[in-house]
């Protein structure tokens, strides 16, 4: 509310910020659908049977759900600690101050997630997904890490050429 109003003419999403969004979006569903499939691969050459009940494979149907709803969750918490600065990187002291309610909200959806990932009822019933293991989170914490790494790339490349562009400004 401090800031001035933007221009009539400037669109509301930027193409620098449509470009993050369509980063984020990509990124984040590849690595969901990666997390399913690397949990395929850890079972080997055994099939999955969703009724199996004796020499089943170690992942079956509802660990996979489990595994890609997390490794979502846990993404869009990675892209909401890179975006709290637009240009700036998020590799800053200053991440952990300024928004308080960010981390409250960062906090009420890790144990909202925690809660249906391993309460019986909501799990198995509503959400159809077991409970997971630590090579399971394992997955999504390096699936987060990659996705907020992503996008902090994503910032740094911008502000090289930017810094790129106004250096050739001046230049002419």
């Amino acid at each position: 509310m401090n800031l001035p109003p933007r221009p009539i003419n400037e669109p509301l999403v930027s193409p620098f910020l449509f470009l993050r969004l369509i980063n984020g979006t990509i990124i984040l569903t590849l690595l969901t659908v990666a997390s399913g499939f690397w949990l395929i691969h850890l079972n080997g050459p055994l099939k999955m049977d969703p009724h199996c009940i004796t020499n089943c494979a170690k992942y079956q149907f509802a660990d996979i759900r489990a595994i890609a709803f997390n490794t979502l969750d846990f993404g869009a918490i990675s892209v909401t600690l890179s975006v709290r600065f637009t240009y700036n990187s998020s590799f800053s002291k200053k991440i952990f101050t300024g928004n308080k309610y960010c981390w409250y909200s960062i906090g009420l959806v890790i144990i909202l997630q925690i809660f249906t990932t391993y309460c019986p009822f909501v799990n198995t019933k509503i959400f159809q997904q077991n409970p997971m293991d630590g090579t399971q989170w394992g997955i999504v914490l390096l699936f987060a890490l990659i996705v907020f790494l992503v996008m902090e790339f994503e910032k740094y490349v911008y502000r090289v050429l930017r810094r790129r562009k106004t250096k050739t400004v001046q230049e002419t």
